[in-house]
């Protein structure tokens, strides 16, 4: 009994310590939430309300093309690139110190490339990049009444005009680098991946700027790709191209590409089938949304949307089919130039486009032009397409199939090539300078009769007695 009482006595002693212990807990989150809502309350409230978040679109790689056998026509290279995403607000100045530091480990043109660059690089390129290093000195250059009266922007042209050629000579080689990646970083719309070089961009290079990304802040060191079209030449103007990075979306289609969520300097499908289906190929663009606080600089980054390759297209084009037929058309054109080159002077196209009967589909199609001014046949399959001519001779095929469908004429039908005489009308002959005889629907193809095609078009018109001479008259067939 005694030991029960000593047990019943110790239970108060200590639920009374763990209420105490719970009762010093909510004191001291007490007045960490009074520190925090009071005391920092503001700044923290502050800090909440500068910070912005913008969502920015990247691209990703476009479908790849194959043909009807699944060869693969058109494929994505990958390659080096070195990229620049500009935060809100930087200053010239500031991404001039990133181009410099950059400019240590990366260089803007090669040896045979040299000359080209160099001559990119404008006067007022060269004006704007000695005012940023010698500010002080520039702005001596205005009087204090052209500082009081004028306008910034009116003050700025004023200092460049004033720079002479003299200044402009200090400049080094390593300062031509410098403007060409800056001259590629102005470019970059505000968080918004602008790329500075992706073209031979060596592996050195490539690894010296990841290493020291943590002093070049917006550089990133990454993968870009290029379209790679596997057989060359073939159906080339068919398959198109697409706009480089420089180029971007075409101005004349800014807005449509805008509202469907494209940046300015996307590549896009500015010809052929690249044109044609941009909206299948191109892709779902990755989403990343970045936090930025009330200076411009970014304090996170989240990708809300991950990218997606575009999807792929299968074309019902034969390329080995279609390597052959270009073969045979510059042959054929070729052959033919040669053999009568006065009869032919004006033969310059050589055109043929080859069909599955049944279905319609294209299997080929090949143009070969002859270029009188360098003496070259070069590859015009586009004409096909593109080019209006009248059919000529080639519709007679068409002409027999539709006689033979409204059943005008049967197998072995027999018309007499002689001139077609129509009472008011011209006469009507096939391009002989001597009738043919009669000729059934095979040797009229084979000698390409147009007397036998002019009385399928009259049996079709409903004339089945044609008498020299006299009218004829269309009616309902028999």
């Amino acid at each position: 009994m005694k030991e029960e009482k000593k047990i019943k006595a110790k239970l108060p002693f200590r639920l009374n310590i763990l209420f105490f212990m719970i009762f010093l807990l909510f004191f001291v989150l007490i007045i960490q939430l009074g520190v925090v809502q009071i005391l920092n309350g503001q700044e923290f409230q502050d800090k909440v309300s500068s910070t912005v978040k913008d969502s920015v679109k990247t691209s990703v790689p476009r479908g790849k093309i194959y043909d009807r056998n699944h060869k693969l026509i058109v494929d994505n290279q990958a390659r080096y690139a070195i990229t620049y995403t500009a935060p809100k607000g930087i200053k010239p100045e500031e991404k001039l110190a990133v181009a410099q530091r950059l400019s240590k480990y990366m260089s803007m043109f090669h040896n045979e490339t040299k000359k080209a660059k160099l001559k990119t690089i404008t006067e007022r390129e060269k004006k704007e990049y000695w005012y940023l290093l010698h500010k002080n000195e520039a702005e001596q250059r205005l009087s204090t009444e052209e500082k009081t009266n004028l306008k910034s922007s009116e003050q700025y042209n004023t200092i460049l005009e004033r720079i002479s050629k003299e200044d402009l000579q200090s400049l080094s080689e390593e300062d031509m680098q410098i403007i060409l990646i800056k001259k590629e970083m102005d470019k970059a719309y505000a968080l918004t991946p602008q790329i500075i070089k992706n073209e031979d961009v060596t592996y050195e290079e490539y690894a010296m700027v990841s290493e020291h990304l943590y002093e070049l802040p917006g550089v990133n060191a990454t993968a870009d790709w290029d379209r790679n079209y596997l057989y060359k030449d073939t159906f080339r103007n068919m398959l198109g191209a697409i706009t480089t990075e420089k180029q971007g979306i075409p101005s004349e289609k800014v807005d449509t590409y805008l509202a469907k969520g494209y940046n300015r300097n996307d590549r896009v499908g500015k010809s052929g089938l690249e044109e044609k289906y941009e909206d299948l190929l191109r892709g779902r663009k990755a989403q990343i949304q970045y936090t930025t606080d009330k200076k411009g600089e970014v304090i996170g980054t989240e990708t809300v949307v991950e990218g997606q390759r575009g999807k792929d297209l299968v074309l019902t084009i034969d390329m080995e089919f279609q390597q052959r037929l270009d073969k045979i058309v510059k042959k054929e054109l070729k052959t033919t130039k040669n053999h009568a080159p006065y009869l032919n002077r004006y033969l310059e196209d050589a055109m043929a486009i080859a069909l599955k009967p049944k279905t319609g589909e294209i299997l080929a199609i090949s143009g070969a032009h002859y270029n009188a001014k360098t003496n070259q046949y070069e590859n015009a399959d586009y004409k096909v397409l593109y080019d209006a001519r009248q059919a000529g001779s080639s519709v007679k095929g068409a002409t027999v199939l539709a006689g033979f469908h409204s059943g005008v004429i049967h197998t072995g039908t027999i018309f007499n090539d002689e001139t077609i005489k129509i009472a008011g009308t011209p006469p009507k002959k096939s391009i002989y300078a001597y009738p043919l005889g009669p000729l059934d629907e095979v040797t009229a193809l084979k000698k390409s009769s147009n007397v036998y095609m002019f009385h399928i078009a009259m049996r079709m018109g409903g004339e089945y007695n044609y008498q020299p001479n006299k009218n004829i008259t269309f009616h309902q067939k028999r």
